[in-house]
């Protein structure tokens, strides 16, 4: 498809872009619709401005592991890690590509930017709103980020056994909103948070390239003022967009005087899935244009402290899913 300027409304358009993150020395995006899921990785590692220190995250086959095993060595233990082939048998591999997405004609339809439903853009004009600003060194901040085009996509992709089997949410109506599609452009991401309601989460990038750095849970002892100073540090940078967080307060964590917890800093490809346990703090920037699916998993392992946060953020799947799991309880005895 050759490149073209899509409209995209003006108060929408300045949302999209940062106004305060430069491209210099980076290299300006290229917003053709057929090379944005293209760029070399060499060039997706200088825009993140970071490294690849994963080198002891386990990368596991999705066909060779069980829920079981999957649960009592990554969830129960709280442990990261990348799953290499979930993704084989997906028509999405193809059929979620830039250039595919336009033909198959999900470029014409209202997508969420943020997952708000009072924030509808075409695809086509998510992409033109930075080809319309290549000349001006910005940055896009936010991404398409749609729990209701899921239902639209959801043939096109299968979750992963062990992760999702577990899932508490598919045993009642009424689920938290849990499921995410995600498009973003490169230099766009997600601020630094954990994820709600004491779930974990998988992500799995179809087309591009995300930078992840990942912190583990917050420590209730830290006696140390230093430490707890990195630590305080931490939660206020979770201000900042995710370009800025990753180009100025990431840096910060690498050095010497830094006394929090050390970032675990992933490049995730396309054909990744990465496992985020619960509590885990993490921040990610596309590097690429990237197309990805992910879903938040509620599992037994924390079922407690789910339902304690659930009772007073989503009351109604609380009540239901404890009404559930007493009745199961029940026709066990």
């Amino acid at each position: 498809m050759a490149s073209q300027a899509f409209s995209c409304p003006r108060k929408l358009k300045a949302e999209l872009l940062s106004d305060d993150a430069s491209l210099d020395g980076v290299g300006r995006m290229d917003a053709d619709p057929e090379s944005l899921c293209s760029r070399g990785v060499k060039r997706s590692r200088s825009l993140a401005n970071g490294c690849d220190n994963a080198e002891h995250l386990d990368r596991i086959s999705a066909s060779e592991l069980s829920a079981r095993a999957f649960s009592s060595r990554y969830v129960e233990t709280s442990t990261p890690c990348l799953i290499t082939d979930a993704q084989t048998s997906w028509p999405a591999v193809r059929r979620w590509q830039i250039r595919r997405l336009l033909k198959l004609g999900c470029g014409r339809l209202q997508w969420r930017i943020g997952d708000r439903p009072d924030q509808l853009i075409r695809l086509q004009s998510y992409l033109g709103a930075f080809e319309d600003a290549r000349g001006s060194g910005m940055l896009p901040q936010q991404c398409i980020f749609d729990s209701a085009m899921v239902d639209v996509l959801a043939g096109d992709y299968a979750a992963p056994s062990a992760v999702e089997s577990s899932n508490l949410f598919r045993l009642v109506e009424g689920a938290p909103t849990h499921r995410w599609i995600i498009i973003g452009a490169a230099g766009s991401g997600t601020q630094l948070h954990v994820d709600p309601l004491a779930t974990c989460a998988w992500n799995a990038v179809v087309c591009g390239a995300k930078q992840w750095a990942l912190f583990p849970p917050t420590r209730e002892d830290i006696k140390d003022t230093a430490e707890q100073e990195a630590e305080d540090d931490l939660k206020e940078s979770m201000r900042l967009p995710a370009n800025a967080w990753f180009s100025t307060f990431l840096p910060q964590t690498r050095g010497r005087d830094w006394r929090g917890p050390r970032a675990l800093e992933v490049l995730q490809r396309a054909g990744d899935t990465i496992f985020v346990p619960e509590g885990w703090r993490h921040a990610v920037l596309n590097v690429e244009t990237s197309v990805a699916v992910t879903h938040n998993v509620a599992t037994p392992h924390a079922m407690g402290r789910m339902l304690a946060i659930a009772s007073h953020a989503a009351p109604i799947f609380a009540a239901r899913l404890s009404s559930y799991l007493n009745d199961t309880s029940d026709r066990s005895r």
